[in-house]
């Protein structure tokens, strides 16, 4: 008898597992029981749960906002997953333009520079902090349509998008997310119905967070700021009534400057000056390359001490991606 009800329990055991697993996902219910979600369990990470919808929609809540059931469930799939080096990814965009006859004088049309197929796709950082995209080490290893055409491959049989390469990422201001638009040259057949797309994306990630600070840093064009992992140049710094603006200072740099996690300034009284980015970007060509930023400070002073908080490990976050996609997104 205790032999058939341990193989009953296991039998429970492995048929439960199956159901939780299944790729069709299960009905997810909120604490009030008024709602419910078909979705598959994605990640839990402090305290907010993400799932994704089977329409592929990532949905991330606080835990607590899920039924007691679904609580326990959630951090059980949490312990049980395997502790691989991966993130969900959301698809968020897919742009299509079929290239025209060049002799018409026509251009393709849509939202892409060139014919082709563009997806775009966000990763979450999670714990970590994103502070670029390596897109040498990144690359599409697979792109067909359903009907088993390769739209990684150009006309002509080659495999590359232009001259810009096939990624286009950008990483937000808090560092907790990716956006990353990959372009191949091929569209789908007439009468294809879905896409398949595989690729591999390697994400920069911040570590070991210093802090240093520089005294006595004159407000002035030509003065340098030497602390941090990138040293930065005063391009030009003046009084500026525009709103809570009151000076405004731009900053220099020969390198990016992904590591640099924060900048501030502190008066002479010790407290941190309150400021607001005004702008910034990147101009040159090759190796010769600046880079700047605006700040307008809501104070003016002659004077700062400037304190800058920075990564002094830039660690590379490889992502495999696999999305399976319609023309509704």
């Amino acid at each position: 008898m205790l032999r058939i009800k341990h193989i009953y329990w296991a039998f429970a055991v492995v048929a439960m597992l199956a159901a939780i697993s299944s790729s069709d996902g299960r009905p997810w219910k909120d604490s009030a029981g008024k709602r419910t979600v078909e979705a598959e369990f994605v990640s839990l990470v402090d305290g907010k749960v993400t799932l994704k919808r089977s329409d592929g929609k990532l949905v991330t809540m606080p835990l607590d906002k899920l039924s007691s059931a679904d609580q326990k469930l959630a951090k059980e799939l949490a312990a049980a997953a395997p502790k691989s080096d991966t993130a969900p990814v959301e698809l968020v965009g897919l742009a299509i333009s079929k290239p025209v006859d060049s002799s018409s004088g026509l251009m393709s049309t849509g939202m892409m520079v060139s014919a082709g197929t563009a997806l775009t796709f966000i990763i979450p950082s999670g714990e970590r902090h994103f502070v670029g995209f390596d897109s040498k080490a990144s690359q599409i290893t697979k792109c067909l349509d359903d009907q088993g055409n390769d739209l990684n491959a150009s006309q002509d049989g080659g495999s590359s998008f232009g001259s810009f390469g096939p990624f286009n990422a950008s990483v937000s201001e808090d560092g907790k997310m990716c956006q990353i638009a990959a372009s191949v040259p091929g569209v789908p057949a007439h009468g294809a119905m879905k896409i398949n797309f595989e690729a591999t994306v390697a994400i920069l990630c911040g570590a070991d967070e210093k802090t240093e600070e520089q005294k006595d840093v004159a407000l002035e064009a030509g003065s340098e700021i030497t602390v941090g992992p990138v040293p930065l140049k005063v391009e030009s710094a003046q009084p500026e009534d525009f709103g809570d603006t009151k000076f405004a200072i731009t900053l220099n740099s020969s390198q990016p400057r992904d590591a640099i996690k924060s900048l501030e300034f502190v008066g002479a009284d010790g407290e941190v000056i309150e400021h607001q980015s005004m702008g910034g970007g990147s101009f040159g060509f090759g190796d010769e390359m600046t880079y700047q930023t605006s700040f307008g400070l809501k104070k003016a002073v002659d004077k700062v001490t400037v304190r800058i908080t920075y990564y002094s490990k830039v660690e590379t976050y490889t992502v495999p991606v696999k999305i399976e996609t319609g023309v509704g997104l």
